[in-house]
């Protein structure tokens, strides 16, 4: 497995669209490898919006035809990150734009080989407060381990600027993002 799809939905209206997305994803289950859903939950709220991140493997014209199905629902929005870990060219450049107030995914490809994963926790313990959610999907390829890290970014815009760029001055990483409207 060397090329990974990180495919984010953000779900408008979970109680109406849950049974049809639902269906869908089990439909193609065979290439969906590690699902994670989450929505915003308080004492006082209890979000009808909901997302999912899905890390797609396996037959990528499968990828394809799930993703055409998860368009034909409606109420659904759909971003993606595709990474290729056979690709040695890390590319850390991230587009940002400061009046970013939406939901902010950070996906980011780490070559275990290379030993950065104390500067890499330390980034991420400073920045703490600016992260919502943090997930880990280990892997191996015929060229070594890998890992992407997926973080939901909430807060003071600048605040997660400057942890995206601090972690693109100091360790070697592809990162791509989504931001959802």
């Amino acid at each position: 497995m060397n090329k990974i799809k990180i495919l984010a939905l953000k779900i408008f209206d979970r109680i109406k669209e849950s049974g049809k997305t639902q269906l869908v994803l089990s439909k193609y289950s065979d290439v969906i490898r590690t699902r994670i859903g989450f929505h915003e939950l308080n004492e006082a709220v209890c979000s009808r919006i909901g997302y999912l991140l899905l890390e797609l493997a396996g037959d990528q014209t499968r990828w394809d035809t799930l993703i055409d199905e998860l368009h034909d629902i409606g109420g659904l929005q759909l971003k993606d990150m595709f990474f290729d870990v056979t690709n040695k060219n890390i590319t850390t450049e991230i587009q940002h734009n400061e009046n970013e107030t939406q939901i902010r995914i950070l996906g980011i490809l780490i070559d275990k080989q290379q030993d950065n994963s104390k500067n890499f926790q330390y980034i991420l313990t400073k920045y703490g407060c600016s992260i919502k959610l943090r997930v880990g999907i280990n892997f191996d390829t015929e060229k070594g381990k890998a890992g992407i890290i997926i973080l939901e970014l909430v807060g003071d815009t600048r605040e997660t600027l400057a942890l995206q760029q601090e972690i693109i001055d100091n360790i070697k990483v592809e990162i791509q993002k989504i931001v959802f409207d």
